[in-house]
């Protein structure tokens, strides 16, 4: 979706104040995508509801849908070193930026997330055989997370971390009945997209959890899940795409009985040999 595009699309419509603020995002469309809609008002000398209304008339979901379409065309052009610069601007310190940028991420997760999708992607983990979680550099830790509780909480379930040195070894064991969740955002390594492609060719179930629909991760998956992100600095944040992890392990947890008597097994045996201090 190009932004000039829907501009162009929609400028006999637009106010005049409307054609500013389009005018001011499309020549500044770096520093506005870490800027609030006061922010951008106040650069241009609009109201706070104009830069609001200027959104709906452009067919996105409020200010924070706009704001995520710039930081995506921002997102496709910049490395490590640039995001240094990022998230530089605006009238609020740098870390209060930062805390609410994944406090809205976590709002527009919601959104993206219907209940129905993410009950999908539990009723499949909770009938896979295997689940190969797959993903590389800056998503690892995610799919750490990841595997320490699934493991507890499906104990009847091979699950693994798919290996850099050993990839196709290990994905040609899936088959139909089988699920794949591979973690990745804004920037892809081209080694998970390939691995990705590579198993739902094996026939397993592909689950996504990626930061947009444009991301490469989305043909091939079955279900998709989204974990809106922005670039505030070089240091991705987790917390939307843990935030949804922790969602679909509560999930399991309440509604297979196996997984509940699994964690009473497990916390009697914590107990018993004195596991915790306190």
């Amino acid at each position: 979706r190009s932004f000039r595009r829907d501009v162009g699309i929609k400028k006999d419509i637009l106010t005049r104040s409307q054609r500013q603020l389009a005018e001011y995002l499309l020549n500044n469309h770096e520093r506005c995508a870490f800027m609030t809609a006061a922010e951008i008002g106040q650069a241009v000398g609009v109201s706070e509801s104009t830069v609001v209304r200027f959104a709906c008339a452009l067919d996105f979901d409020g200010f924070p849908a706009l704001r995520s379409r710039l930081q995506d065309i921002l997102k496709s052009r910049v490395n490590t070193i640039d995001r240094t610069a990022i998230g530089e601007g605006g009238e609020k310190p740098l870390p209060y930026r930062a805390m609410q940028a994944d406090m809205d991420n976590i709002g527009m997760a919601q959104k993206a997330n219907r209940n129905e999708t993410l009950t999908e992607v539990v009723d499949a983990l909770l009938a896979a055989r295997k689940v190969a979680l797959l993903g590389f550099r800056s998503s690892r830790p995610i799919l750490d997370y990841a595997r320490y509780n699934l493991s507890w909480i499906l104990p009847d379930t091979e699950v693994f971390m798919v290996q850099h040195d050993s990839l196709h070894e290990q994905l040609v064991r899936l088959n139909e009945g089988d699920v794949a969740l591979t973690i990745s955002l804004n920037r892809y390594p081209k080694r998970t997209v390939e691995a990705f492609r590579f198993a739902s060719r094996q026939g397993a179930t592909c689950i996504a959890l990626t930061d947009s629909v444009l991301s490469p991760l989305s043909d091939p998956a079955d279900i998709l899940l989204l974990a809106p992100s922005s670039l505030i600095g070089f240091v991705d944040s987790f917390v939307t795409p843990l935030s949804i992890i922790r969602a679909l392990l509560l999930m399991i947890v309440s509604t297979n009985e196996d997984s509940q008597r699994s964690l009473q097994r497990l916390e009697s045996i914590w107990q018993e040999i004195d596991v915790y201090e306190g």
